[in-house]
């Protein structure tokens, strides 16, 4: 669909942005709609007993906000980011910076750790809406804005650091060349990750224990699992429609 949304912009700004902020606010009030229908607790593992995991989070299009600012963002850095970039020439620049900055952390932050709002509570009362310690508005909050307030999060560092306006230490650390390889991974392995989970719970017949060595060893198993899919993906999939794109559309419209 960003082909679609990229010629969109070409003939008209005005109506690319309206698309997308349409597309915005329906990635943000469905996930409300249907936790609301369906009585769910709307957390992955708080909700699975009532399927919130499969009937929700594991689909693809509950992901839609992040492609959706994926793709604002592409849009905003030449025609209004980019021309901040360099270095503070103030102190006051610099200020801004630094707290935009800390609202980038404390976005990323808020969206991966306010989960465990959900579990201070028994096993039981956890999985039950009735019972969870997490009242029902923040509960619609949470399952609409969690996984936009990490997006724009990881924006707001992205075009920090672009803009050469970062925290200066890890200003150096964040544009290492390493990283662009991974990076030209990250969204394929975003969309594909869940798919690799799938498979390997499902072929498990006793319960997960846990242990912090068990988890560890996972963890880097399914990383590079999903990024080794990742890379068939960017190369048959992302890149042949990418440089289609760029030929049609001159780099998405610009």
């Amino acid at each position: 669909t960003a082909p679609f949304f990229g010629i969109v912009y070409s003939i008209s700004r005005k109506a690319g942005w309206m698309f997308i902020g349409l597309g915005m606010l329906a990635g943000v009030l469905i996930p409300v709609i249907l936790t609301a229908q369906n009585d769910w607790v709307p957390e992955i593992i708080a909700g699975s007993s009532q399927d919130f995991d499969k009937r929700f989070y594991m689909k693809p299009w509950c992901r839609c906000p992040a492609f959706f600012i994926g793709i604002a963002l592409g849009w905003a850095w030449p025609s209004i980011l980019e021309r901040y970039k360099g270095r503070h020439q103030t102190c006051m620049g610099r200020l801004n910076s630094y707290l935009w900055a800390i609202l980038g952390f404390g976005l990323c932050g808020l969206s991966t750790f306010g989960r465990m709002a959900f579990f201070q509570c028994t096993l039981t009362d956890c999985v039950s809406t009735a019972t969870t310690p997490v009242s029902k508005f923040w509960q619609y909050v949470w399952v609409a804005f969690s996984i936009p307030g990490w997006c724009l999060g990881v924006s707001i560092i992205l075009v920090l650091c672009s803009q050469n306006r970062f925290i200066p230490l890890l200003q150096n650390i964040f544009t290492m060349s390493l990283w662009q390889p991974i990076a030209k991974l990250s969204y394929s392995a975003y969309l594909i990750h869940t798919s690799i989970l799938v498979i390997n719970f499902c072929q498990q017949n006793d319960p997960i224990e846990y242990s912090p060595s068990r988890m560890f060893f996972n963890f880097v198993a399914f990383v590079v699992t999903s990024l080794f899919a990742a890379f068939w993906i960017h190369m048959f999939v992302e890149k042949p429609v990418a440089n289609l794109q760029m030929k049609l559309l001159g780099g998405g419209g610009e």
